[in-house]
């Protein structure tokens, strides 16, 4: 059992480019430290014969990782959710494949005919065949629900965030599994397009766009966080489901991540391109507000919290791009956290439902 959850306490995060096993989630309390999970399986996954040593370099014990074998992980979200399973593929040697509209996998009723391809916008999965382990990725759009984005991005159908589970997430799961087969954890997450949508909105209005969301816009996303894990549950009727907390940096280059270049550059939102598209007081209220709409009443007892985005929180000097990290510090412990949870979804399955 888990007497305590190391990434829902207090500490700080251990960096090195250098050392992948380095970086870490320290915990001030040292009798709940977290096991060294994604070490343990690189080792498995890559058949190496266990040193001499019983423990890292950083004192971390190996830990038997057996229960890792044959399982699967669903993952709704975007960009960073695609990164970070691209990290985790690339650590245990595999490369992450795109689930496009030929792949075997890509139910046949769901085409759609794109002006431009975007494999960015598809689904994406990691399979590491030594140990029969499967991650799949579902790319979303956010929670909207009345098309903002469409006809603006070169978007895959389905377009709603419920859609995407049901009529991709759900009959990806049922072609690489088996029919009915349930993944082992279900994360979900949704911030970035969010935020982005706001932020246009606010330049359109000429709003200030750097002052926290008002409660209108706040209840609406409890509201759709609770939604779609509503709906998480009735396509996956007895798979654990996790709320990914958000990251985005602070720094992020003028919705530069965005090709829009169909719709131009209205002067009323130039003022606001030049702006980071989010600020860290709405990404805090979001992380808090989704939090908030699960962690209560029967629904709260099926939900966990993954707090990558919040242990991620400031660390600007580790990304790649104007919006995605590296793999050290992030990918790394996205990976370790990530074994954390599905751990404990393999052997407390009780206690999420």
């Amino acid at each position: 059992t888990h007497s305590c959850n190391p990434y829902d306490q207090l500490g700080h995060l251990s960096i090195s480019p250098s050392e992948p096993f380095s970086n870490r989630w320290i915990p001030y309390r040292v009798d709940c430290q977290p096991p060294a999970l994604m070490a343990s399986l690189v080792r498995e996954a890559w058949a190496i014969q266990p040193p001499d040593a019983k423990t890292l370099s950083n004192r971390r014990e190996w830990e038997d990782v057996s229960w890792a074998t044959n399982r699967t992980v669903v993952l709704i979200g975007d960009s960073l959710g695609r990164e970070n399973v691209g990290f985790f593929c690339q650590l245990l040697g595999e490369q992450l494949f795109e689930i496009n509209y030929q792949h075997p996998w890509h139910p046949s009723g769901v085409v759609n005919k794109l002006r431009k391809r975007q494999p960015s916008h598809h689904s994406h999965a990691c399979y590491i065949p030594s140990i029969d382990f499967l991650v799949i990725q579902v790319f979303t759009f956010g929670l909207d629900v009345d098309g903002y984005w469409s006809g603006r991005e070169p978007l895959s159908k389905p377009y709603p965030y419920e859609s995407r589970m049901a009529e991709l997430a759900r009959p990806y799961v049922d072609a690489a599994r088996g029919v009915e087969a349930e993944p082992d954890l279900v994360y979900l997450a949704s911030a970035m397009w969010d935020l982005a949508k706001w932020r246009e909105d606010d330049g359109r209005a000429g709003q200030d766009a750097e002052s926290g969301l008002d409660t209108e816009r706040l209840e609406w996303y409890r509201t759709r966080v609770r939604d779609v894990l509503l709906t998480a549950r009735e396509v996956f009727p007895s798979s654990p489901l996790a709320w990914l907390t958000n990251h985005y940096q602070n720094k992020c280059n003028k919705l530069a991540w965005r090709d829009d270049r169909s719709r131009g550059r209205q002067s009323d939102e130039r003022e606001h391109q030049q702006r980071p598209f989010h600020r860290l007081n709405r990404l805090a209220q979001m992380n808090q507000a989704a939090r908030s709409a699960y962690e209560k009443d029967h629904l709260g007892a099926g939900v966990d919290t993954n707090m990558w985005g919040e242990i991620m929180i400031g660390q600007e000097k580790w990304q790649r791009d104007d919006l995605h990290h590296l793999m050290f510090p992030g990918g790394y412990v996205w990976a370790d956290i990530l074994l954390y949870d599905l751990k404990a979804a393999v052997e407390e399955r009780t206690r999420w439902w």
